[in-house]
């Protein structure tokens, strides 16, 4: 419980009484917990989902054994991107992507997999 006392002061500016008000702070504080709790959960949801992106990223060296001059500028604007690279060679057929998947925001870090298995 929280209690303020608040000074009510005359024209003189003389002491003439105090308001004491209280607040029962319980409920704030298991709200406060609560929004904390769900940041972390989505924070630590956001960085495994990186963490997934990053490993599916084309290695630049493997690309380059195939494109010498060939770079790979990728920053994504969050901590997440909807767009990557992708590369793969295949009974001697290069395939070469670039994926857009923005909008659809991170759901969860599984979504992420569905990609993988793809």
């Amino acid at each position: 419980m929280e209690i303020k006392g608040i000074p009510e002061l005359n024209d003189e500016g003389e002491l003439e009484s105090v308001l004491f008000v209280s607040h029962d702070m319980t409920e704030f504080k298991k709200i406060e917990a609560d929004i904390k709790d769900k940041n972390k959960k989505i924070s630590d949801s956001i960085n495994y989902a990186q963490r997934i992106q990053s490993s599916l990223l084309p290695d630049t060296n493997y690309l380059q054994n195939y494109f010498p001059r060939s770079f790979i500028f990728y920053r994504p604007k969050d901590v997440v991107s909807g767009d990557f690279p992708w590369f793969l060679e295949k009974d001697g057929i290069l395939y070469v992507a670039a994926v857009d998947c923005t909008g659809h925001g991170v759901r969860e870090p599984c979504s992420h997999l569905s990609v993988i298995s793809f």
